[in-house]
This record gives structure tokens, sequence and C-alpha cells, in this order.
């Protein structure tokens, strides 16, 4: 496990992570396909370098002196094939080295999207993101599940409250942080007038 040994913890919005995202952002339009699915051309629309420093601007009172907390690990859902993206950027943005399970159903814009930054990955200029994430796919696995969460200082899960629940089964280290994306309930009142 290179990442485990290898990462370096970021500040929040640092110029690598955007300039990163930037040439995500590229690559990902120049790939004709984006524009067959519209999660990936929204996708690849959020990660414009433009995108991502107006996001920074936004927490420009708490960058100065906010660095990672370190090793996440994501928990993708099943039935979101782009959040698994979402998710990883997130976490960089926030400073962290990212371990991404995504779901073994088959999505092209999960292929899509891997095919786009195994491309910037393989980028001189990026070399150094190579130890700051992985991308993994594997069968509910209580043993890999415990791997993952016993190296890492945050783990996002996503899923229901069952999945959150089976998850937590696997206990975190003391000073490790969960954060969790549970069943949730929405609603809107309309003024039919």
């Amino acid at each position: 496990f290179d990442l485990v040994k290898n990462y370096k913890v970021r500040t929040p919005f640092c110029e690598d992570v955007i300039n990163f995202l930037g040439e995500l952002s590229r690559a990902l339009f120049a790939n004709p396909l984006t524009k067959k699915y519209p999660d990936v051309a929204t996708f690849s629309f959020f990660c414009r370098e433009a995108n991502i420093k107006t996001l920074k601007r936004r927490y420009s009172d708490i960058l100065s002196c906010s660095v990672g907390k370190g090793l996440t690990f994501h928990i993708a859902p099943s039935n979101i094939p782009i959040n698994f993206a979402y998710s990883l950027i997130m976490g960089l943005l926030a400073g962290n080295a990212c371990i991404v399970r995504i779901s073994s159903k088959y999505f092209p814009q999960t292929d899509i999207v891997c095919a786009a930054l195994s491309d910037v990955l393989g980028k001189w200029d990026f070399q150094s993101f190579r130890v700051s994430l992985s991308i993994l796919t594997y069968d509910h696995s209580h043993t890999f599940n415990k791997l993952f969460t016993d190296i890492s200082d945050v783990r996002v899960v996503w899923g229901g409250d069952q999945t959150v629940n089976k998850i937590r089964e696997v206990k975190l280290a003391p000073r490790a942080t969960d954060i969790t994306f549970a069943n949730r309930l929405s609603g809107s009142i309309i003024n039919a007038e």
C-alpha cells in the first residue's frame, strides 16, 4: 500500500488539487462519450478550475488555518453512478488522500471518469496524486472494510441506514471520524396559488 505510506496531507483547496481537477475536467470534456451522459458532463463542469476557485473563495476566511485530516475511506452508493467521483474530489479538496470503494455494478459513467482520472494521473505534473487516491471495487467484504477502516482517519459512508449500520460494525480508530449519508426524508410545501 504505497498510498498508506507515502501520501501527504495538503491544505484545503491547494493549487495542485485545483490544477488536477481542472485537468480532469478538460480530459472529460475531450471525451466524446461525456456528452452522452449528462451526469458526467455536469461533473466535468463542476471540476472546472473557475468553479473550484469560486468555491475556494467561500472558505477563504478559514483556509489559512486548515489542513487535511489524513486518509479518507469512501464507500460510494451503488445507485448513483457518479457519486463516487464527487466524494473523491471533496476529499481531495479538503486536503486528504482518498481510497474510494465503488460499486461492483457496471455503469459506463464510472468507466468514463476512471479513464479520465487514469489519463491525468499518467501526466508528469500529476504524479504526486498517484499516492493520494485509489479507486477500487470489491464485493461486500467485512475484511476489506476493516482493512481500509483501520488505516483511515475519516470514513465516508453513502447508503441507507442499513448500509451505515453494517459498516459501523467495523469500529473506527479512537481519533478517526465517520461521515455518513444515511436515509433522508425530503419534503416541500408549495402554495398552489
